[in-house]
């Protein structure tokens, strides 16, 4: 560590000092590598994804239950089951833009690029089981042959029907215990496996539309560690108790966060960065979310989403943190105090407290 220090390599201190803390307690006493000890049952976890996106579900739609035996003929079925089947998700459906893409033959080109790009910076090894492991595309991607022509003329036929394959719309939800003292599904954070080759499709045409960062965002950029910001209240807290000042801090937590945000407030900074060729794609991205749970002892169940981005999804975080970004940049504390910020965000009466206040307090009262 003091080596890569003295070197400037600081994403190398980082990492050093990532490995050193997994083998003690984590943030909020959390204790690495331990599992639950108990598993909710599908009963549960429906239960939880059909409440609002604050109370921890998604406003989700069941769509299909049985065994696991069966998952294929579910997958069988093409389109129909991204068919809206409520009346939120149809009027989600209609809002998004036309495929409106007329050189699809130079779009499923440059997709093809930013494809072999992507494939070099995608993180994680883990896909669901209908999905080839990240390592196979980009090795089929590196060897150009007669399959890589085949994937070249698959994204022209995707450009061109504005549709995209079943697999890369479902993903396959793993629940991470969080260790918050909480019991049932409400322990658990799901992150989503998707298939390796949908994850870099999509940030092919993300890395196109990234907004900027503003200076007080951080974590999901690159530049911007989320480490920076303990560093910044504790030097910014150090000088005002030297100068003699009082401070305080509001701290918000908003409960479900990427599964709360709505999706016109998640698209916002996507309407405003070209290409607009790209745009009926991410929307359908969100709009049109599948995710497969179950554990091997009980039946799967998938569910369609009606709110939130999927965590585990590539763009997720610098999505969620560019339409934050807009809404901290927009707060006006002469007209709205911050449970109305966080209640036009989320779409939640304020008596639910979305969010959760606290005081930071130090010597100086």
């Amino acid at each position: 560590m003091v080596a890569s220090s003295i070197r400037g390599d600081f994403r190398k201190v980082w990492y050093d000092v990532r490995a050193l803390v997994q083998h003690g307690l984590g943030p909020r006493q959390r204790v690495y590598h331990h599992t639950a000890a108990f598993t909710p049952t599908n009963e549960e976890w429906i239960n939880l994804m059909k409440c609002l996106g604050p109370q921890g579900g998604t406003s989700a739609d069941i769509l299909w239950q049985s065994s696991w035996e069966e998952l294929g003929q579910f997958f069988r079925l093409g389109q129909l089951p991204v068919v809206p089947i409520s009346r939120s998700a149809v009027c989600a459906d209609s809002q998004i833009v036309p495929n409106d893409d007329h050189d699809l033959e130079a779009a499923a080109a440059e997709n093809f690029v930013g494809v072999q790009e992507a494939l070099h910076h995608v993180h994680g090894f883990s896909v669901p089981p209908w999905g080839l492991p990240q390592c196979i595309w980009r090795a089929v991607f590196d060897h150009p042959g007669a399959f890589t022509r085949l994937i070249l003329q698959f994204f022209v036929i995707i450009r061109q029907s504005g549709l995209l394959p079943l697999q890369w719309l479902v993903s396959l939800g793993i629940p991470i215990w969080k260790q918050n003292a909480k019991q049932g599904p409400a322990a658990f954070r799901v992150i989503h496996l998707l298939d390796a080759l949908s994850k870099a499709w999509f940030r092919s045409l993300w890395s196109r539309r990234i907004p900027t960062p503003a200076p007080m965002v951080f974590g999901a950029f690159a530049k911007h560690r989320r480490e920076e910001v303990a560093i910044i209240n504790h030097a910014l807290q150090f000088r005002w108790a030297k100068a003699g000042l009082c401070f305080a801090a509001a701290l918000f937590d908003q409960a479900n966060a990427f599964n709360s945000i709505r999706w016109s407030v998640l698209e916002r900074p996507l309407h405003r960065t070209p290409p607009r060729a790209d745009l009926h794609f991410l929307q359908v991205r969100n709009r049109r979310i599948l995710c497969l749970m179950g554990s091997p002892e009980t039946d799967a169940f998938i569910f369609a989403a009606n709110s939130g981005t999927r965590q585990g999804d590539t763009p997720a975080a610098q999505e969620f943190a560019s339409a934050y970004q807009l809404i901290v940049r927009n707060f006006d504390r002469s007209r709205y105090s911050p449970l109305e910020t966080l209640d036009t965000l989320c779409g939640d009466s304020m008596c639910s407290w979305v969010a959760q206040l606290g005081l930071m307090t130090t010597s100086n009262g």
